[in-house]
């Protein structure tokens, strides 16, 4: 909301798509016919997977991003399943300890009547919505009094926490039994100027639309199958997007279907099957268009109850920059992830001949939140995770501004040495002078003891200190990694988090207007303004 908050300031109008076509939330484990709904700690599981809440979510002020525990394996020098063996625990035990995230979302079962059936955002109702967003709302207001603990930004908190719980009762009244999107439309237009229309995304890819059913990307993956979705996994793996690759081997296509049938909205994954195009359990014949190619039924695709046709990742960027017709798509900074990987296979796509896309005109904003509170002395509580990083668990708004920068300079730094044996040493070495003494005086001990048969009992009783001792060591560097990858990843509050309440919390809403107006565009693929 802050995005289109600043484009309508430095004088821009447009349409913010609203959406409601992807993927209401998940849970791990959650079956079909599971109706629970509540808010929990975003994390990562075994394998990298993790919960989806992309209805409702809050971040802590610079709170901790979800861990995958791979992510240290080039800090520790062991694979993942070799660490948890090491600090004698399960895979699952180590993700337990490692991928705590300080990001609070709702998540459920996404199931509708089937597992390929997945519920959307635009099939959320009020009443699914309404305790978690109580939830939501407690807890965020108790994080900002606990980070901000200045009289006047508890004060401000309070005020406006107030005021928002009024006016979304209101709008949740009004909603009625309605979609939820309805109301984030209402409440995006409560909070920002006039002169910016809002729409939903469905609307964008409804296969009513002439334009959608022109999508040159519908032709392609149908004509060139083989060809496109080659290039597409290329470009995921290029790229280094975290995306999933297509399943070739079953024709899956880059796009879903999305069905409004039965009550509910939910999305299934397309497939083609020879002459045959499946979602789920149905199947339609493919068609021919005037000029010969192959097409989607789209006519039979509507008379099941299909909508709308949105793509995945990478092929869901193309059609959002084509859908835009010439006018800029705007991002946040450190936002859309998936960007790169589009670059690649639009770039691909073109050179191969196969199709070339429009100009890219797409922008990102970037705030620099952090570096406006150099203007403010009000304390701020730190997160514990960055205690051992910065020099008091509670600074001036000020004196974080001037010690970020730094700080993830150092953490990047020191990270960089842990990369390799040598480096990993200097740095435990470096923290923990005392055990690391110990640790080679014993394996010292233990290595002579060996040798001689008369001292081996000895060295047996050595090497169950020794392992002991290496074990604190390989935790010890565990914890440190962990804790470097957060601390050097506060840059990303820079433009992300709920910037709104914490601008009112800390500067009122002059500060938030100053956020605003420092904020600053710059074009996609290209070094954002410092």
């Amino acid at each position: 909301m802050p995005k289109v908050a600043a484009l309508a300031g430095h004088g821009f109008d447009g349409t913010h798509f609203i959406e409601d076509v992807d993927v209401a939330f998940t849970r791990r484990g959650a079956v079909p016919g599971d109706e629970r709904v509540e808010v929990l700690p975003e994390r990562c599981y075994r394998g990298g997977v993790s919960d989806w809440g992309a209805a409702l979510f809050y971040t802590d002020f610079l709170g901790r991003n979800p861990l995958d525990a791979r992510q240290l394996e080039p800090y520790t020098g062991l694979t993942t399943k070799a660490l948890a063996r090491a600090l004698e625990l399960s895979v699952d035990e180590l993700y337990d300890l490692v991928s705590g995230s300080d990001n609070w979302q709702m998540v459920g079962a996404s199931y509708v009547d089937g597992p390929d059936r997945h519920r959307t955002l635009g099939d959320l109702r009020v009443q699914t919505l309404k305790p978690c967003l109580d939830t939501l709302l407690t807890h965020a207001e108790r994080n900002l009094c606990e980070a901000f603990p200045h009289s006047d930004s508890q004060r401000r908190s309070r005020d406006w926490f107030r005021e928002e719980r009024m006016a979304l009762d209101s709008l949740l009244r009004d909603g009625g039994a309605g979609g939820v999107p309805e109301v984030y439309r209402a409440w995006m237009r409560r909070h920002v100027p006039h002169g910016w229309s809002f729409d939903l995304t469905s609307r964008l890819f409804d296969i009513a639309s002439e334009a959608v059913r022109d999508d040159p990307l519908h032709a392609l993956f149908l004509e060139r199958y083989e060809d496109a979705a080659r290039l597409y996994n290329a470009a995921i793996a290029e790229s280094g997007v975290s995306v999933a690759p297509l399943a070739t081997d079953r024709g899956e296509l880059p796009l879903f279907a999305v069905f409004n049938r039965g009550g509910h909205q939910y999305r299934t994954p397309l497939a083609r099957d020879g002459g045959w195009v499946k979602a789920g359990d149905q199947a339609w014949r493919l068609e021919r268009s005037a000029g010969g190619a192959l097409t989607f039924p789209y006519d039979a695709l509507r008379e099941a109850g299909v909508t709308a046709l949105s793509g995945k990742a990478l092929i869901l960027v193309l059609q959002a920059v084509r859908c835009a017709a010439g006018a800029p798509l705007v991002i946040p900074h450190r936002g859309s992830v998936y960007m790169p990987g589009a670059r690649r296979l639009a770039a691909s796509l073109r050179d191969a001949g196969l199709l070339s896309l429009p100009d890219w005109p797409v922008f990102r904003v970037r705030f620099g939140f952090l570096d406006a509170l150099r203007t403010l002395a009000v304390p701020v509580r730190l997160p514990a995770y960055l205690h051992p990083f910065l020099p008091a668990p509670e600074i001036s708004a000020r004196e974080l501004a001037e010690a970020v920068p730094p700080l993830v300079e150092r953490a990047q730094e020191e990270l960089r040495a842990l990369t390799d044996e040598a480096g990993r040493e200097q740095v435990f070495r470096r923290h923990l002078p005392a055990l690391a003494e110990e640790l080679a005086d014993k394996e010292g001990r233990q290595r002579a003891a060996a040798r001689d048969p008369a001292t081996r009992p000895l060295a047996s009783r050595l090497w169950d200190e020794v392992k002991a001792l290496r074990r604190q060591r390989t935790r010890w560097l565990l914890d440190r990694a962990v804790g470097l990858l957060h601390a050097g990843d506060t840059g990303y509050f820079d433009s992300r988090g709920a910037l709104l309440p914490w601008s009112l919390a800390l500067g009122g809403r002059p500060f938030y207007e100053q956020v605003l107006g420092q904020a600053r565009l710059y074009r996609d693929g290209e070094a954002p303004h410092p």
